[in-house]
């Protein structure tokens, strides 16, 4: 108990400091702080520092600023919000802190309800905590949000002229990277999905059994 509250405090005191250092920060200024705390969080993430990595999320979203006009805000929600929510819950889920996961993933489908990874995130969050009934249909719609997600890339592909070719390569990596990491949440996905299943139906076989007797 005498941990957890200095842990608390230690991270009330951090974020504090975080939000005096950005309160006379322009709004670009802002974004980029908070982007390049993103990236060092990433990094942390990827060598399985989960705890490291969600204090730096955390002290991103210090930075959001909706004061400006709907296209500004709007690029606050798309830009850091939303991949750092997302970003988060995946710490959480690693953490083991469900709850506060399925949480998070509420605030980042707010800005994208279609999101996949939020998607996932919370549908696995769900099933860690026995709630199979309420993760089917966020794993569901990951799957739905994947496929979708896919179509409009193909279509841009499909839609891009031959002028524009040295753009498209620029872009080549990371459109790359981010379909290898939809098809690992689609391969997670449906691992999932078919342990729901085997669970819904050894619940329904439990139960005619029971009427049976």
């Amino acid at each position: 108990m005498q941990q957890e509250l200095m842990s608390r405090a230690s991270a009330q005191k951090r974020i504090g400091a975080c939000a005096e250092y950005v309160k006379n920060l322009s709004r670009q200024d802002k974004l980029t702080w908070a982007l390049d705390l993103k990236d060092k969080a990433n990094g942390c993430f990827a060598s399985n520092k989960f705890d490291d990595a969600a204090r730096l999320y955390n002290d991103c979203l210090v930075a959001l600023d909706f004061d400006g006009t709907e296209e500004e805000n709007d690029e606050v929600a798309s830009k850091l919000q939303l991949p750092v929510c997302t970003n988060l819950a995946a710490c959480l889920i690693e953490m083991g802190n469900y709850q506060e996961c399925v949480d998070m993933c509420n605030i980042a489908l707010g800005v994208d309800p279609k999101a996949p990874k939020a998607l996932y995130r919370r549908g696995l969050a769900q099933y860690r905590l026995g709630n199979h009934r309420q993760a089917r249909p966020d794993l569901e719609a990951a799957l739905q949000a994947i496929a979708a997600w896919r179509e409009a890339r193909s279509a841009e592909a499909s839609g891009s002229s031959s002028s524009s070719v040295e753009n498209a390569g620029s872009n080549a990596k990371p459109l790359k990277d981010e379909a290898t990491a939809m098809a690992d949440v689609e391969r997670r996905v449906h691992h999932y999905l078919l342990h729901i299943r085997r669970f819904m139906e050894a619940e329904r076989a439990s139960c005619k059994k029971m009427f049976e007797r």
